[in-house]
């Protein structure tokens, strides 16, 4: 945020923060430790850091998913801090995080990005992940005074009060009146000069120099300050709004501060009255319930407030009084939800940063720490005892925590599941229907880099072992193929066996029996899923429910893994081909295209095929038509169409529902069209 942008003397200065177990490395080297300008802890409970030293050198140091440290490494783990070669020299002035990409601002007003980048969160035109900062040329002529980042989307402030935004548009969280993701900076129309911007996971806002508040993007749980009713199209069950429009109901007051939460927000206006709205499940609103507050809620009408925080990633509020008092609420306190604001433990004698790191249990920054410059590097009383070193005890990478239903999750690398296969009966397995439908269904793992690994085909073989699969084993007699085979029909036998097995699918009256090992071997970026999913509902034992595709079409995507000639079918192609083309199996992709073209050459026997003309509302429809069966020349068309109507076909209910990596890939398309 541009605004109250503290300036902290030093890290000494900071009781909570400078015993955090992460920063030990950075304060027991001198050179950086006693010259701290600039400090960014972020991550999944705090587990990465940037910091700016005075002689603008730049580290990173922690947990590099994605590789947000932007060192140059895609190392899961950094131990050690390491200079981000592309910044050291460019007078970073600030810090600022999303969910895996990070964005650098200059002195100068430049802006320098890396990280993920699976919705073009980066701007730097394409959607693929950089472990290096690369600047937005772009942006290159303006001067950006600030940037803020949603989950997967950013927006930057110019000098002269100009808005653009770029990333995931999914919900209209970009406000550029389309559903279009954004791979460059682009600009978001308003009538008036901005003077701060605030980005939730999915909604967004902007503060003029008028003190008049814009909110914009998702409002399922009312974080727009407006029932959800009011912005949810026919026949969709997401409330949207794609364009920004003034808090109702406050259209002539005047606020001096406005921020974001995950799902909710806070404005602050010019005489201390606080309102907040939004989702409350964690009594974030400040109300004393855990009720959704539709409408703007004046929090405690008879304190005079003179700051809120609170952030994207984090449901704590935070907010300080005219006399100088914090208080938290949205947060756990011996095991219960505070629901209405609770005079923090400590007080001015911690610093805001502090404050907010303890009560919001995240051991990060909320925002970069400035530090006084002048006293930078009086940092010499600065010690850390070992006994003193606060201990994180989640340092497990828990990766992305989104449905399977289309998007994405986060992989951990570090796999010691138990893969003794279990003898149970299917009267020994127990399911539920009420299931959280925020992790069912199966997504793509597009953040991932190309596989290396090899894919076992219909014939047993892999291409590593091809040019082998000839040659005569001496130790038994048998050539490669032969083995080969053997392998492959024990392999088939072990496929949906309910004596053999240790995990297992569930859909609606139908389960299929499966063994973890065969999956992490088979199909890497498949098992990647299937083990977040267990990860994060652990109460579900070894069962993974479904609800995403049909049975029969999952069947025949997991007997592919298995080596058995899958059963696939008109009706269940389109679902195959996205299930091939999410987990990387070009082979299964193939066979769907040969059984769709066979069809349409069978119905077109003996009868001249009727064209098709394509309009707004059915290119989507067409365009997945013409990739499940492989009709380049109709995907060709179906891009051109797009490209010459863009803001027509992403307000179209046909794009609205369009399945996620689809989407993606006609964005990509659209993208290399217009270079």
């Amino acid at each position: 945020m541009a605004t109250n942008t503290a300036t902290i003397a030093g890290l000494d200065s900071l009781k909570f923060i400078s015993c955090l177990k992460l920063l030990k490395p950075i304060v027991t080297r001198p050179e950086i430790g006693q010259r701290l300008r600039v400090l960014a802890i972020f991550g999944e409970r705090g587990t990465s850091t940037i910091c700016v030293t005075t002689d603008d050198q730049v580290y990173g140091l922690g947990d590099n998913r994605y590789g947000c440290l932007g060192v140059g490494r895609w190392d899961k783990l950094i131990s050690e801090p390491i200079a981000l070669a592309e910044l050291c020299g460019k007078q970073v002035a600030n810090i600022y995080y999303g969910f895996g990409h990070c964005i650098a601002l200059t002195a100068g007003g430049q802006l320098w990005t890396w990280g993920e980048n699976d919705f073009g969160q980066l701007g730097l035109g394409t959607f693929d992940a950089t472990h290096t900062p690369k600047l937005i040329q772009r942006l290159a002529s303006k001067r950006v005074v600030t940037v803020s980042c949603g989950n997967r989307h950013s927006l930057a402030l110019t000098t002269d009060g100009e808005l653009f935004g770029w990333g995931r548009n999914t919900f209209g969280q970009i406000g550029d009146m389309t559903y279009c993701w954004r791979v460059f900076p682009t600009r978001v129309a308003l009538n008036e000069p901005v003077r701060d911007i605030s980005c939730g996971k999915c909604h967004s806002l902007a503060l003029t120099t008028g003190g008049r508040v814009y909110v914009w993007g998702l409002n399922d749980f009312g974080q727009l300050g407006r029932h959800r009713d009011v912005d949810v199209r026919a026949g969709k069950e997401r409330a949207l709004s794609y364009r920004p429009e003034l808090v109702a109901g406050f259209e002539t007051t005047v606020f001096v501060k406005a921020v974001c939460g995950p799902n909710h927000t806070m404005l602050l206006t010019a005489d201390g009255q606080l309102y907040s709205f939004g989702l409350n499940d964690w009594g974030q609103i400040g109300n004393g319930t855990q009720k959704t507050q539709f409408t703007p809620y004046q929090v405690c009408p008879k304190f005079k407030w003179r700051d809120i925080v609170s952030t994207y990633d984090n449901n704590c509020s935070l907010g300080l009084t005219s006399d100088g008092t914090y208080y938290c609420w949205g947060y756990p306190y011996h095991y219960k939800k505070v629901a209405y604001p609770h005079k923090t433990d400590i007080q001015s004698d911690n610093t805001i940063y502090d404050i907010y790191t303890k009560y919001s249990q995240s051991f990060r920054t909320f925002r970069s720490v400035v530090f006084n410059q002048t006293k930078a590097s009086d940092n010499s009383r600065l010690t850390v005892a070992s006994s003193a070193v606060m201990t994180n005890n989640n340092n497990k990478e828990n990766g992305f925590k989104q449905s399977i239903n289309g998007e994405k999750l986060m992989h951990s690398n570090d796999i010691n599941d138990n893969l003794v296969p279990k003898k149970r009966t299917v009267s020994q397995i127990t399911t539920t229907t009420d299931r959280d439908s925020s992790v069912n269904g199966f997504a793509d793992n597009r953040n991932h880099r190309s596989r290396t690994d090899s894919t076992v085909t219909l014939n047993g073989l892999s291409s590593t072992v091809a040019e082998s699969a000839a040659t005569e084993d001496t130790n038994n007699g048998l050539t490669a193929n032969e083995s080969l085979a053997i392998f492959g029909r024990h392999l088939s036998a072990a496929f949906n066996n309910s004596n053999n097995y240790d995990l297992v699918f569930v859909f609606t009256g139908e389960l299929i029996y499966c063994h973890k090992t065969v999956l992490k071997i088979r199909s890497k970026r498949f098992w990647q899923t299937c083990d977040k999913y267990l990860e994060h509902n652990s109460n579900s034992g070894h069962l993974i429910y479904i609800k995403s595709y049909s049975y029969t079409a999952f069947y025949a995507f997991i007997q592919f893994l298995y080596a058995i000639q899958p059963e696939i079918t008109l009706d269940t192609c389109a679902d195959i081909v996205k299930l091939a083309t999410m987990y990387d199996e070009p082979e299964l992709e193939l066979m769907c295209q040969q059984i769709t073209a066979a069809a349409a050459v069978n119905s077109s026997s003996g009868q001249q095929r009727q064209k098709t003309t394509i309009i707004v509302e059915n290119v989507c429809q067409i365009y997945e038509t013409a990739i499940a069966g492989g009709d380049s020349r109709l995907e060709k068309s179906c891009i051109e169409f797009v490209n010459e109507n863009l803001k027509d076909i992403c307000r179209s209910n046909g794009f609205l529902s369009m399945d996620n990596q689809l989407s993606k890939r006609l964005m990509k398309a659209i993208t290399c069209l217009s270079d």
